[in-house]
C-alpha cells in the first residue's frame, strides 16, 4: 500500500468552502409527491419543467418545495437549471425563498433578456448563511402576458450545503477494466477531509461486487481540513467474469454518509480473446448528446467505448468491406432516423 498526502496550501476562506458538503437535494428522477404544482409545471426524467402548453394568457404560476429544515451552519443554495424564451412581451422568472418572516427573491430574470444558460443546465449559487436554523421553502415563480411568449424553464437538480465539523468523503476511484486471472491490479482511491474539524483516525476499504472485501488501510496521521489523500490498493482476481469495484471510507462520528462510498469501477476479468471485430459505422452521419460529456457525438462511439472499456480490439469502418468471413464479431450502426 503506498499513500500520499497532497497539502492544499489556500487561504482560510478557500478551505471553508472545500469543506461544504450537499446535506439535502432534489435530482427530480421521479416526482417526489412532496411540491405544489401550479398549472404548467410537472416533474419527470430528471427535472422539473414549466412548460408553455397549454397557453394560460395573463399567466403567475409556480412551483413551491416541501418545507426545508436548515441547519445551523447552512452554506448555500444550488441551482441547476435552463430557461428557454421565444417572442417574449414582459414575461419574468424568479427564484423566491420563503421563510419565517416572508418571503425574498434571489434571482429575477426579465425572459427578454433571452435563454438563459446551457440546455443541460447551468449552475447558479445563492447563500443561505443567514437563514441558518430556520425553516424555508423554496418557489420558483414565472409571471407575464402569454406561456406561449417562452418553451420552457427547467430545473435540473437542487442542492443545499452546510458545513460540517466531521465529514470525510471518498471523492475518486481510478484502476483497471480489463484484467487476466492471475493479474495484478492496482486501484487509487482518493478521500478528503470535507468537514472543517481535521481527523487523525479513519480506514478506507476496497470491495468487490458483493460487498467482498478486498483491501484494508487504517491511518492515523492528521488530515486537515481541506486536504486530499490518496492511498493505493493492489488485488489480483483469480475468477474469471465481470465485476467491479469500489471503496469506502470510514470515521467515527461522520456526519454526512452518502459521500463515504465512491462510484462503482467496472472490471473484465478475462483472457486475451483473439477476436476479429468489426464496427461498421452506417448511420449516415447521425449524431447523439453523449451522457456523460453533453457533446454531439457518432452513434458508433456507444459501441467503440464499450469495447474500449472492456479491452477487445476492433476495426471501424464506414464502407462496409467485401471479405466479412474474418470477423467473429460485426456491430452495425443504422443511426437514429432517416437524414435524407
Amino acid at each position: 500500500m503506498k499513500a500520499k498526502i497532497i497539502l492544499l496550501f489556500c487561504l482560510v476562506l478557500t478551505i471553508n468552502l472545500m469543506a461544504e458538503t450537499i446535506f439535502w437535494e432534489e435530482s427530480f428522477d421521479t416526482d417526489p409527491g412532496t411540491w405544489i404544482l401550479d398549472s404548467n409545471w410537472s416533474i419527470s426524467n430528471g427535472y422539473m419543467r414549466l412548460y408553455y402548453y397549454p397557453v394560460v394568457s395573463d399567466y403567475d404560476l409556480s412551483a413551491v418545495s416541501p418545507v426545508i429544515q436548515l441547519p445551523e451552519n447552512v452554506s448555500d443554495l444550488i441551482v441547476t437549471q435552463y430557461l428557454n424564451v421565444f417572442t417574449i412581451e414582459d414575461e419574468v422568472a424568479q427564484i423566491i425563498l420563503i421563510h419565517s418572516e416572508g418571503s425574498e427573491v434571489l434571482w429575477d430574470y426579465e425572459m427578454s433578456l433571452g435563454n438563459w444558460g446551457n440546455y443541460t443546465g447551468t449552475e447558479i449559487i445563492f447563500p443561505l448563511q443567514n437563514y441558518g436554523g430556520q425553516e424555508i421553502q423554496l418557489q420558483f415563480r414565472s409571471f407575464g402576458e402569454s406561456t406561449w411568449n417562452f418553451n420552457s424553464w427547467d430545473i435540473f437538480n437542487l442542492s443545499i450545503t452546510a458545513m460540517l465539523d466531521n465529514d470525510m468523503a471518498a471523492s475518486d476511484l481510478e484502476g483497471p477494466h480489463k484484467l487476466q486471472p492471475g493479474e495484478s491490479g492496482t486501484w487509487s482511491v482518493e478521500v478528503r477531509n470535507n468537514g472543517i474539524l481535521a481527523q487523525d483516525t479513519f480506514s478506507v476499504e476496497l470491495y468487490k461486487y458483493g460487498a467482498e472485501l478486498i483491501g484494508s488501510e487504517t491511518f492515523t496521521q492528521t488530515l486537515n481540513s481541506g486536504e486530499t489523500l490518496s492511498v493505493d490498493f493492489t488485488w489480483i482476481p483469480e475468477e474469471p467474469g465481470n465485476t467491479c469495484v469500489y471503496a469506502e471510507v470510514f470515521l467515527e462520528n461522520d456526519e454526512n454518509l452518502p459521500n463515504n462510498v465512491t462510484d462503482s469501477s467496472y472490471l473484465r476479468v478475462s483472457q486475451d480473446d483473439d477476436l476479429n471485430v468489426l464496427v461498421w459505422d452506417n448511420d449516415n452521419f447521425s449524431a447523439f448528446i453523449h451522457p456523460e460529456t453533453d457533446l454531439y457525438t457518432g452513434c458508433e462511439q456507444g459501441i467503440t467505448e464499450a469495447l474500449d472499456l472492456n479491452g477487445i480490439d476492433y476495426e471501424l469502418q464506414s464502407v462496409l468491406p467485401l471479405e466479412l468471413d474474418n470477423f467473429d464479431i460485426i456491430f452495425v450502426t443504422l443511426g437514429l432516423y432517416c437524414l435524407g
